[in-house]
């Protein structure tokens, strides 16, 4: 064996027996993996907000001119009347239940409001769409690893069940140290013990996702009810729906 394998089945051992090792890993587990405070959160939303903002200038500068022209008196009928059938046509769950010259005399100003906030919402959840797909690859990785781990301690403890041998290391008589042995039995309850805490340790990290991406979620959900029928006019409102199911391990 090498000393890395002892080393291992060392600390797997005062794992089952030492409660202070538990705790120790357990911290071990959880390192890292600390929910952003209050101003991370709020520099994320702005972040987001700041992109969509940018994302959504060309539409809403499309909408502006389309009212302008529509309602704007110093210019040719034909010109306000083809602004606002394009209008009701880009734009139906806003303008199409209003009449022509409602439109042309700025009574839909309050449509036009509702629009413009629309398409800004809309972006802006798409913004935080991109950021919750960065986190979600990311999360796969770390998920992995702690898949291989369980994985690995299943093969481990299958390996010793079939075998049943002891493990012994042998002492140094130069260094007057005598044999070890650890007995099947004892080291199948450490890697037991050891599956749970991985178990655990994936149980927390979903946890963690959860609460980290929560006000993400929460923002989005606000972002496309008030986008919903922008999202309907232009794509159908599909929003795409996040997996959270959980694969058995």
């Amino acid at each position: 064996f090498s000393w890395q394998t002892i080393l291992s089945v060392g600390i797997t051992l005062l794992t089952v027996y030492g409660d202070e090792i538990v705790d120790w890993t357990k911290k071990m587990i959880n390192g890292g993996k600390i929910v952003e405070s209050l101003a991370e959160k709020q520099k994320i939303l702005n972040d987001t907000r700041k992109e969509g903002n940018k994302n959504a200038a060309s539409e809403i500068s499309k909408l502006e001119t389309l009212y302008r022209v529509a309602t704007n008196e110093a210019l040719s009928i034909e010109q306000r009347l083809k602004a606002t059938y394009k209008l009701q046509d880009l734009y139906p769950s806003y303008f199409k239940n209003m009449s022509v010259e409602e439109i042309m005399l700025g009574k839909a100003i309050n449509k036009y409001k509702d629009l413009k906030e629309a398409i800004l919402a809309s972006s802006q959840a798409r913004a935080i769409e991109k950021k919750l797909a960065e986190r979600a690859d990311k999360d796969l990785e770390q998920e992995q690893k702690i898949y291989d781990k369980i994985g690995q301690t299943k093969i481990e403890i299958a390996n010793k069940k079939r075998t049943g041998k002891d493990i012994v290391f042998k002492g140094s008589r130069m260094e007057k140290t005598q044999d070890v042995v650890i007995s099947n039995e004892d080291y199948i309850k450490a890697q037991e013990k050891r599956l749970e805490l991985e178990r655990k340790e994936l149980q927390d990290f979903f946890k963690y996702k959860e609460q980290r991406d929560k006000f993400l979620i929460n923002k989005l959900t606000k972002l496309n009810e008030t986008a919903a029928d922008y999202d309907a006019d232009t794509s159908g409102g599909k929003i795409p729906k996040v997996k959270t199911d959980k694969p058995k391990t």
